[in-house]
């Protein structure tokens, strides 16, 4: 009821006086349980309080401060360190994912992790039957780079700037009836570099065992065969030279 009224006693003098029923509602709510008829009865019992002697948890200080109360636990020597302490244990709140229970985003119903392993457990020729041409490649690479577990470093050349995930078996090679992550195994996917992976694609470079050699059949119509020229004096192997 608005404006309601109750009574109660004062926790230093013991006399009885009247307060609105939302103030003391507020100051329950905060685990306050004692309360004073004037600012001079709440100075008189701080003074008169009980001294507390304890380690802060927070920044391990031994601490001396008027007690708080019966429910008093003495943990903290200051406010702020209670308000760090809670910051760096702090529960996260947000929405969680129905599979595995970890935290994921408001816009997802499952968080990245099982999004993956769904993705992953899909077949190429379902893939396909949903997604055109350039997105059915994307999640393809997409999914590639989130399986590479290697170095991001060219395998054939060193170069280390920035390096494409690559399939050493073609996708086209796979059956409709593959899954994804039988297309994007870690011993499937190597780093290449742009220009080693279009030479990688066209059949300029092939891999035997760990080495990278010049490819004997180009799949591109009139190009010359290339060659691999030596690395150069910065470590960087020369383009490919005929």
């Amino acid at each position: 009821m608005a404006g309601a009224i109750v009574q109660l006693r004062c926790s230093n003098c013991d006399i009885q006086f009247s307060r609105r029923a939302k103030v003391w509602r507020q100051a329950e709510k905060r685990g306050q349980r004692l309360h004073y008829c004037s600012i001079a009865c709440a100075s008189a019992a701080r003074r008169c309080r009980q001294v507390v002697s304890a380690t802060c948890v927070w920044c391990g200080d031994d601490f001396k401060r008027p007690s708080h109360g019966k429910r008093d636990r003495a943990l903290f020597c200051s406010r702020r360190c209670g308000a760090r302490h809670k910051s760096a244990n702090r529960v996260g709140t947000g929405p969680r994912c129905p599979e595995c229970g970890s935290a994921k985003s408001y816009a997802g119903k499952v968080c990245r992790s099982c999004r993956i392993d769904a993705l992953a457990n899909r077949t190429l020729g379902e893939l396909r039957a949903t997604h055109g041409t350039f997105a059915f490649h994307a999640k393809i690479r997409g999914l590639a780079r989130s399986a590479y577990e290697g170095s991001r470093q060219c395998a054939a050349c060193g170069y280390a700037l920035h390096v494409d995930i690559c399939h050493v078996r073609d996708i086209a090679d796979f059956p409709p009836s593959s899954t994804l992550r039988e297309v994007n195994h870690p011993s499937n996917l190597v780093a290449l570099d742009k220009r080693c992976h279009w030479e990688f694609d066209h059949g300029f470079l092939t891999r035997q065992g760990n080495e990278w050699v010049p490819g004997d059949e180009p799949r591109v119509g009139p190009l010359h065969h290339a060659r691999i020229a030596p690395p150069n004096s910065s470590g960087r192997q020369s383009r490919c030279v005929p």
